[in-house]
């Protein structure tokens, strides 16, 4: 007797089909569907589930009969004398059901779980009986617009999508596939943006990361292949693994002045971006941040960054200069690798940055390496420059005229908050200018003695141009070094 039970048990389980649902109901569109009680007390709450539920010959099975053509998943459903609001759509509920044409989602939906709909690659629609507000509330573990890619909200194709200032979280998937969309305005309420939220929006040419986002989820916007700007203004975004992956057509990026750091993999393989400015606002470029953006030619690194990380602009193969500010303080293992074309690096740094032996690729290590005034052997002593055999003064060094007129003298220099320059004649003016040429201090003189107030200028090397008053047209130039 227990042998035929152990044999019963076994047919039912693994011989035939496991059932899954509590009751069945005919939806207004015609498909019988299965439901989950998920509350039995008021308010009586049910999720949509599938029928069977069995793996056959490797193949998943959720159904003797599938559901095809368009469905409709009622709001309520009535099951024993008691109304069942239908609030989620379960783990695998449409799995395999490759007839279906499109299906209409009930406003009061909270959730739709794992693999609810795939494979349902005849999928061209979904329609919701809410608003935009309402589908953002969804929680998404799987997107129907994966396959469906056409979003309709009250029977209206959404093309133009502008998330309401009432939403502070855009969810992970909750817009997965929705190639229907050609522009998507996110306000300044959003704080995250999940995972793969806007993946395969095929139609999207441009988007604008506002400056309230702090979290981007991994492959947020991954494969948006029509997608050709991108203006980051994201604050400290920790980790933002591939999300613009597979944009392909991303061609400009404006960052904005806010943007602290650049995550890890932010910008990874935009194979057609070809100039990036890193403006003066960000502190941290993250490792592979410009990983194979194989189109760059040009790099402009703002003077606040310090650190570059590892692989950050590896395989930016089309690179052909390079200058480093003065604020960085360590560059990473393969930052540079396999930046071949590099013709020149001006390092604009006092103090040499931590570089690996892999930092640069090894085929540039005979091109010339421009370093401030007077810090060539302090480059050549320092760990793993040496790899550079044409480490020379920045050029502009050798415009510096020094003590033209007797007795001019800068001191104290190395500077700190204040620079005096002091001479036998009477000063006029005192231009400060910077190791790349720009004016970053003006200070106008009446004596022999000008007090130049540097406190605000980064570390560096500096050239003081000095006029005088007395019939002396020239300018007369004196090098000087600002380290606090």
């Amino acid at each position: 007797m227990k042998r035929f039970l152990s044999f019963l048990i076994y047919i039912v389980l693994f011989g035939g089909y496991a059932m899954a649902y509590h009751f069945s109901s005919v939806s207004e569109s015609g498909q019988t569907l299965y439901y989950n009680i998920t509350s039995n007390t008021e308010p009586y709450t049910v999720e949509v589930t599938y029928q069977t539920g069995q793996n056959v010959d490797n193949n998943w099975v959720g159904y003797s009969t599938y559901p095809i053509g368009n469905l409709t998943i009622p709001a309520s459903v009535t099951y024993n004398n008691k109304i069942y609001s239908v609030t989620s759509i379960g783990t695998d509920a449409f799995s395999g059901c490759r007839g279906l044409t499109s299906v209409t989602i009930p406003r009061y939906i909270t959730s739709i779980g794992w693999c609810a709909f795939k494979n349902c690659d005849g999928l061209t629609s979904v329609y919701y009986n809410g608003d935009i507000a309402e589908w953002c509330g969804i929680s998404f573990a799987s997107q129907p617009l994966t396959y469906a890619h056409n979003l309709y909200i009250n029977n209206q194709l959404v093309t133009d999508l502008v998330i309401p200032e009432t939403i502070t979280e855009i969810k992970s998937y909750a817009f997965s596939g929705a190639s229907c969309l050609t522009s998507v305005t996110i306000p300044n309420s959003i704080t995250s943006i999940g995972y793969k939220a806007f993946a395969k929006c095929y139609g999207l040419p441009t988007v604008t990361i506002p400056s309230s986002v702090t979290s981007i989820g991994d492959e947020a916007f991954v494969d948006c292949i029509r997608l050709t700007t991108v203006n980051f203004n994201a604050t400290n975004c920790a980790s933002m693994y591939l999300v613009w992956d597979g944009c392909t057509a991303l061609m400009t990026l404006n960052i904005g002045n806010n943007v602290t750091n650049i995550p890890d993999f932010a910008f990874e393989d935009c194979s057609e971006l070809t100039s990036v400015v890193i403006p003066n606002s960000v502190n941290v470029i993250g490792e592979c941040a410009f990983a194979y953006c194989t189109s760059m030619t040009s790099l402009t690194i703002g003077n606040s960054v310090t650190s570059i990380g590892i692989y950050a602009f590896i395989g930016c193969w089309r690179l052909t200069s390079l200058t480093i500010p003065n604020s960085v303080t360590n560059i990473g293992e393969m930052a540079f690798y396999n930046c071949s074309n590099i013709t020149a690096i001006y390092s604009l740094a006092v103090n040499p940055p931590t570089i690996e032996t892999s930092s640069f690729e090894s085929s540039i290590c005979s091109i010339p390496v421009f370093v401030p005034c007077g810090r060539v052997s302090v480059y050549n002593d320092a760990e793993n420059w040496n790899v550079f055999t044409n480490i020379q003064e920045n050029p502009d060094c050798a415009g510096v005229d020094e003590n033209k007129i007797a007795n001019i003298e800068a001191y104290p220099n190395p500077a700190g908050n204040v620079l005096y320059i002091s001479a036998e004649e009477i000063i006029s003016e005192v231009c400060i200018v910077n190791a790349m040429g720009r004016i970053v201090k003006n200070v106008e003189v009446n004596a022999d003695t000008a007090v130049c107030n540097v406190e605000d200028l980064s570390d560096g090397v500096y050239v003081a141009n000095v006029r005088f008053k007395n019939g002396y047209d020239d300018v007369y130039r004196k090098k000087f070094v600002k380290n606090k």
